[in-house]
């Protein structure tokens, strides 16, 4: 049943958990209709079958307001990990009724590597992917409503070229992310200027680069914290002599994060950690205590010894 089906779309995306919804639609039936029976609900194992339908329709929508703005205003970009899986979001940001929109187009991309190349690849993937979603909707729409003269645009005009008219490329200051930036304006240029040369004659393109003022603020940080760790190896010199090199003790901060978060993981991305067993410790010793999670701590990460060290200290 198609109401059912958006009643469960409705929760999953207000962030509802799965268990939650099927009494959640019985609770509300007893309230708006007391007299009705419920005769069946939905499975849990459906609702979350769910999920991957509702991600397919907001990418469908995103697609569709994407295709049918002229210009796009920025693209902002930014990799992650989960189980030494790398994953990128992509989000589009345009302009409606004179404010500024940002368009989640993925929040999870695989990638084959880490690598500059591949980051780009995937994400023109994405976008290409996207406008496979109108089309297939204008398949749809046309095979169950021949009639009906829908406005569902050409997916050939989900091009990342629409960037080219003075939008922006945000990603964050890291060697890495610079050069995926880079490769994506080469990108933005070559299809703004096909775009251009059809439509536009005379047209420039224009992309600003811009930098994460989250991880700008990172880079100052860093210094402070790279002092530190230089104060601590002066400090506790003839100390760290006298310890095993084998057992590779350090002052610097973002190895003690680092070794903390292997160990100590509660999404257990360590093989050789001990999350879960930490997790149980803490229930059986501490129960009812606020454990923090700690900060992932893999890679190269600016923010890793601002956001991981409030957890540590907390727990």
């Amino acid at each position: 049943d198609h109401s059912m089906v958006q009643l469960i779309f409705e929760q999953l995306a207000n962030g509802t958990p799965p268990a939650s919804i099927p009494a959640n639609i019985a609770s509300h039936a007893a309230i708006i209709t007391p007299g009705a029976k419920v005769v069946e609900l939905p499975s849990l194992d459906f609702v979350r079958r769910c999920r991957p339908a509702l991600r397919v329709l907001c990418e469908t929508l995103a697609a569709y307001r994407l295709d049918t703005a002229k210009e796009w205003e920025q693209l902002f970009t930014d990799g992650t990990g989960r189980r030494q899986v790398a994953l990128q979001n992509l989000v589009l940001s345009i302009i409606e009724d004179d404010e500024i929109q940002p368009l989640v187009l993925s929040t999870s991309i695989i990638l084959e590597d880490e690598t500059s190349e591949r980051q780009v690849e995937a994400i023109v993937e994405m976008i290409s992917t996207a406008g496979q979603r109108l089309e297939r909707w204008t398949e749809v729409m046309e095979e169950m409503y021949p009639d009906y003269i829908h406005n569902i645009p050409d997916p050939s005009s989900m091009n990342i070229g629409k960037l080219g008219y003075g939008g922006a490329l945000t990603t964050d200051t890291c060697n890495g992310a610079r050069k995926t930036r880079r490769l994506l304006v080469d990108l933005v240029k070559t299809a703004a200027e096909e775009m251009m040369a059809a439509a536009d004659a005379g047209t420039i393109a224009r992309v600003l680069e811009v930098d994460c003022w989250n991880h700008l603020r990172n880079v100052w940080l860093g210094g402070v914290i790279k002092s530190f760790s230089a104060f601590l190896n002066a400090a506790l010199r003839n100390d760290l002599d006298e310890i095993d090199p084998r057992l590779r003790v350090s002052t610097s901060m973002d190895s003690v994060l680092r070794a903390v978060d292997r160990e100590f993981s509660l999404c257990a991305n360590y093989p050789k950690g001990h999350g879960d067993l930490f997790r149980g410790w803490i229930e059986e010793n501490h129960p009812g205590a606020m454990l923090l999670h700690v900060e992932r701590a893999s890679g190269s990460r600016q923010d890793l010894s601002v956001e991981g060290a409030g957890a540590v200290y907390w727990n």
